[in-house]
């Protein structure tokens, strides 16, 4: 690209740590679901964000780079490697749009798990309210009209016990 080893280097460095990254990333969502530690899912959430969203930015010099020398270059001998390079910047394109939005669909992962883990919980109105509140839950009541959870009406453990 106008006798420049630049902007054919920083393309095929971009892409190719992508790919790599891609691999580790599609690894590391394999086991996300098994990892046990909310503070683990966090951290492969922020990396995800992070490094999608720096791969966009990267994405989007290298287009910039790669069409700015195409623009200068002259036209190859015989038309050879014209229709490479021009596969190369539209797919650099295209590459600034899906990290962004891996970027954003990690974002709103993040918002998710997070609302889930320490946001909203439990409604109170739902548990405490009772059948007349719509809870659908019965609350325990201490004058008799509802039976006390776990009630031992034998002996231990629900059995009647038998005295010999």
């Amino acid at each position: 690209m106008n006798d420049s080893s630049t902007a054919c280097n920083l393309g095929n460095t971009v892409a190719v740590m992508a790919f790599l990254a891609a691999i580790g990333f599609t690894i590391w969502e394999f086991f996300y679901d098994q990892m046990s530690s909310i503070k683990s899912k966090k951290h492969f959430l922020w990396a995800d964000m992070c490094f999608s969203g720096l791969w966009a930015f990267f994405y989007f010099l290298a287009f910039c780079v790669m069409a700015s020398q195409w623009t200068k270059a002259e036209e190859p001998a015989a038309g050879y490697g014209h229709s490479n390079i021009v596969a190369a910047i539209f797919f650099s394109f295209i590459a600034i749009f899906l990290e962004a939005i891996i970027a954003f669909l990690a974002y709103q992962r993040y918002k998710a798990g997070f609302d889930s883990a320490f946001g909203g919980g439990i409604d109170e109105a739902t548990i405490g309210g009772g059948a007349g509140n719509g809870g659908g839950y019965q609350a325990y009541q201490q004058d008799g009209m509802a039976e006390q959870p776990f009630s031992q009406q034998g002996g231990a453990g629900g059995y009647d016990t038998v005295q010999y």
